[in-house]
């Protein structure tokens, strides 16, 4: 309070670091200025003094303005420290938050990879508690026991099967593949463009077509065989390789193959330089008898559209019956052929027996046409009493005449 109050100030300035003052350098910077502008409107405290003399203002306004920029400087500081110290702690921060989730070490894994409407049975080493599939629409499963599981591939693609324990933890990861079948496609595409040089495989749920093929014709029916396999899902690799063109005596070529099958209905075309295949024979034997005939004339370049029609064979109706005798005892049946047809008729005495005797007249005659004629007709029930000490059990059995 008045100019006493300069010395005293001005005394301790000095002693305050920046360290020490901080923001507090603001609040003492609002304080001299405070008494610096209520200073004027004060009563005179001394008889020669009617206010602070200005140099003092001076000294004491320069050196509050010194102390709030150290102030400043001091909080800006450590300000940027803390920014430094959170930022450097941040990443700290989030490693440690992504180790807390960790996967699981020392699974065993393995493969399997299965067709399309194929099944395995997997056998693990130790019990297991749960099993998680990933896609079920790829490949679904059933456990058979508590060691085993049934595998069954839906569609291609790749999936997980994952076995877990009692306490949790995962036993054992299979990565499961499943793949078109195309053994059948292979087997068709060998019958009909036998002397080309087509390869043919899987990959995820298309089929690659590779090779050397020597027409475009052929090149477009090889296609149009695999997308009857996996519509839309071909990709053509086969090159063209064009073959030098030699003259055919198709008419000594027919004349051969009637010569040598005349059971056959097989007939000979030519399609640019190579030989086209048609019809008909009975047996595998004679189409590949056929087929190298006609390589004899164009080799390598054959075209085999041959199919194999087995001649119907008629069952004999006393062996049938016979055989029904044999295996269904006690049955009334009756078995009749006609045309290329068996007639069951008859009565058996359960619809379980009915069952059997249609399966078993398409067991014995695979070519023909079965038609059932069967009735139920139920047989008298007996029971049979056992005694067991002062027990008695009553047992329901066919009562036989």
């Amino acid at each position: 309070d008045g100019p006493g109050l300069d010395a005293t100030l001005l005394s301790n300035l000095g002693a305050i670091t920046p360290a020490q003052g901080g923001q507090g350098g603001i609040v003492l910077c609002c304080v001299f200025v405070s008494k610096r502008r209520k200073w004027k409107d004060r009563p005179p405290m001394h008889d020669n003094a009617t206010s602070m003399p200005k140099l003092h203002r001076r000294i004491v306004a320069a050196a509050a303005i010194t102390l709030c920029a150290q102030g400043f400087a001091a909080s800006a500081q450590t300000q940027v420290a803390a920014l430094d110290g959170a930022a450097a702690t941040a990443p700290a921060a989030a490693a440690a938050a992504t180790d807390g989730v960790q996967v699981q070490q020392g699974v065993t894994t393995s493969s399997l990879e299965i067709l399309v409407n194929g099944a395995v049975a997997l056998k693990s080493d130790t019990q297991f508690s749960e099993l998680s599939i990933a896609n079920p629409e790829i490949a679904d499963i059933s456990t058979l026991t508590d060691r085993s599981i049934y595998v069954l591939g839906k569609n291609p693609g790749r999936t997980t099967l994952m076995l877990f324990g009692d306490n949790g933890q995962v036993m054992s990861m299979v990565h499961i593949t499943v793949a078109p079948d195309i053994t059948e496609f292979k087997e068709r595409l060998v019958m009909i463009l036998p002397d080309e040089n087509i390869q043919a495989f899987t990959a995820n749920d298309g089929i690659v077509m590779a090779g050397t093929i020597t027409s475009q014709t052929h090149m477009d029916q090889a296609l149009e065989l695999a997308n009857r396999y996996a519509p839309g899902r071909i990709s053509n690799l086969m090159v063209l390789e064009a073959r030098e063109t030699l003259g055919i005596d198709i008419g000594a070529l027919r004349a051969d193959l009637r010569a040598a099958l005349p059971d056959g209905a097989i007939d000979a075309q030519l399609d640019g330089d190579r030989i086209v295949l048609t019809g008909a024979v009975t047996q595998t034997t004679h189409l590949n008898i056929a087929i190298e005939m006609a390589r004899l004339y164009a080799p390598g370049q054959v075209n085999n559209l041959m199919t194999v029609e087995v001649p119907y064979v008629a069952p004999n109706a006393e062996e049938l019956s016979a055989k029904f005798l044999e295996i269904l005892p006690g049955e009334a049946i009756s078995v009749h052929t006609v045309s290329q047809s068996v007639i069951l008729s008859g009565s058996v005495s359960s619809p379980e027996r009915m069952t059997q005797a249609v399966q078993l007249a398409q067991l014995f005659a695979p070519q023909s046409e079965i038609s059932n004629l069967l009735s139920v007709v139920a047989s008298k029930t007996c029971f049979i009493r056992t005694r067991r000490g002062a027990e008695v059990i009553a047992t329901a059995i066919p009562c036989h005449e």
